[in-house]
Formats: C-alpha cells, structure tokens, sequence
C-alpha cells in the first residue's frame, strides 16, 4: 500500500449516516460556568412574582443552537453534521488513514448540564437559557479538546490522528526541568502541521511565553491565537495547541431544555436542565506523513492527558437510555 500524498488525502473527506446507543454524561451547570466565567443568576424577591407552571415539557428552544455556536470556541470552526433528522443516533463517516478510506462512527451522546432558580423569579427562562448555554457550550469544548471518548466526544488532544511535539528541555536553576514554551517548539509545532484553517489554543499560564513570540498584528506564524480556560497550566501536556477543527466533526443531534419544580417542592426552587445530544472526533484516525491538522505541545501527564483509553476509565458506567 502506498501513502496518500497530502493532496489526495485532502480530497477523501464526505459525509454518510448509520445505527447505537450510548452513556450519558453530566456536567453541574454551576461548576461549568465557574469556569466559563458567567455570572450567577438572580434570585432576589420582585413584586407581584409570576410562577411558572409545575413542569416545563423537553421542546427545541428558539435560538439555543445559536447561542451553543455563539459560546463555544470549537463549534465555529468545526464541521457540524445534523444528526436531528436521523432516526438513529449512530452516523457513520467515511474517514481516511495514512493508507485510504476508514469508517469514523458518531454517536449522540447525551450531555447534561443543570441548576437551580427560585421560584420567585418572574420568566426566568431568558437567562436560564444564556447561562445553560454558556456551561454546555464550555463542558462541549472542553470535551472537544480532551475527551476520552467513552460516553463523551473524543478530544483532539487525545486522538489517534494528533501528532504530540516533545517540549524543547531548558534547564534552569538547581537544574530542573524548566516549563517554558520556546520559539524551538512552536516551529516545531508548525512543521508537523497541516491545515489551511488553522488555530493556535494557548492557556492563560502558558500566554507570557507566547506573547513574546506573536507578531504585531497578534499571530504566530501567520495563524490566530486563542486564550482559553480549557487548557492545563504551562508546562502540562496541551497548553499549546495548534488545530485545524474543520478536520473535527460534530455530530449534532440537539438540545432541549426542561424544567421541573417536584424534587425542590418544600424549598420553593425550580430545577432546570439542558440535555446536548451530540458526539465529536476528527474524521482521521493516524497522521499522514507524520503530518496532522491537530499538533500538541508536550509535557507533564495530568488526568485528561495522553492517548484514550482503549477501554473505559474507571468510574464510567454502561447506562443505555433512551433520548
């Protein structure tokens, strides 16, 4: 078999459909949007409160999609395929290897994130919407970026197809190992990259290093950089990525958004949720060339880091349900 020239590799992206179910994965709204960095919603009493109803039926909200799209990082650049029409929740993709075609499968994934308001509070959906999008939309990038795959979207950090760049070594005082990104390793970087959309992701911990290696007009070897919250602090594996997400597929069945008063009854407290069915991974599955679309910068191990694991992690659970 011979290797596909980087050409012909570009050529062999499609999109088909296919059949499964999967696990669930939960998310706390409020801890997702601690780190999204949105505020809390108000709870302070108001005259003449209207009360919603007991129960609020699952229904597509106006604009919801919108507002996922708005607050995510990934979303906008990656390749969306709708599964919504599909009466399945398995999508089969045609992918493609080092060597020709390969079957990619997506399956939706029902993500969950929730909170609470006071039943106080007159119409409270118009926020709740905002603030519900705002975590599903971080806990989706963050799965993007580092998911293990099992019941969750398969990050590109951790896929097959990504090529990881060991960190230059530069000792330092009492001869550690310093943490420092280097002008050696973004060109690096580059050089076992390929895309033509492509993104520099950078943690906050990890910006002073990159900021002294930006150009004026803010980019780094002709590609934008993007600050985000999602990454490990610098030194860690994936502080400093370099991606082309219209080689990352999401597919995308929907969300919903329900609400209910039953279980916080005696508090006088609404429960609300917003449930994201969906899945993502690039649609190759190895480097071509030692060439990838999605490069990362080595380092320390942490919890997310690393290639997934070939079987579930430990505290993940088999639970099919029906969405």
């Amino acid at each position: 078999m011979t290797t596909l020239t980087r050409r012909r590799f570009l050529q062999l992206a499609a999109v088909t459909a296919a059949a499964a179910a999967v696990p669930k994965w939960a998310v706390p709204a409020a801890e997702a949007m601690a780190q999204a960095g949105t505020g809390a919603v108000p709870v302070a009493p108001v005259p003449a409160p209207v009360r919603a109803p007991a129960s609020v039926p699952a229904r597509e909200v106006p604009g919801l999609a919108t507002l996922l799209m708005e607050n995510s990082i990934v979303r906008p650049r990656a390749t969306i395929v709708p599964m919504g029409a599909i009466k399945k929740r398995h999508l089969g993709i045609p992918g493609v290897n080092a060597t020709g075609y390969e079957e990619v499968i997506l399956t939706a994934h029902p993500m969950v994130a929730f909170m609470q308001t006071s039943n106080e509070v007159p119409n409270p959906e118009p926020i709740i919407r905002q603030e519900l999008a705002a975590a599903a939309a971080w806990t989706e990038d963050r799965a993007f970026l580092f998911g293990h795959g099992w019941g969750m979207p398969l990050g590109a950090a951790r896929s097959p197809a990504t090529v990881a760049v060991s960190r230059r070594r530069k000792w330092r005082i009492l001869h550690k190992l310093g943490s420092a990104v280097t002008k050696k390793d973004v060109v690096n970087m580059a050089e076992r990259h390929f895309g033509n959309n492509s993104v520099w992701f950078v943690s906050f911990s990890a910006w002073p290093d990159v900021e002294k290696l930006v150009n004026p007009d803010g980019g780094l070897l002709g590609w934008p950089v993007v600050l985000t919250d999602l990454q490990p602090k610098r030194g860690y594996y994936g502080d400093v990525m370099l991606c082309d997400w219209s080689f990352y597929v999401i597919g995308d069945r929907g969300a919903t958004i329900e609400s209910a008063d039953h279980v916080r009854f005696d508090s006088d407290l609404r429960d609300w949720r917003i449930v994201d069915r969906l899945d993502g991974k690039p649609w190759m599955t190895e480097p071509v060339d030692g060439l990838s679309p999605f490069v990362v910068l080595g380092g320390r191990p942490w919890a997310d880091s690393g290639p997934a694991p070939t079987e579930p992690p430990e505290g993940w659970m088999d639970e099919r349900v029906s969405v």
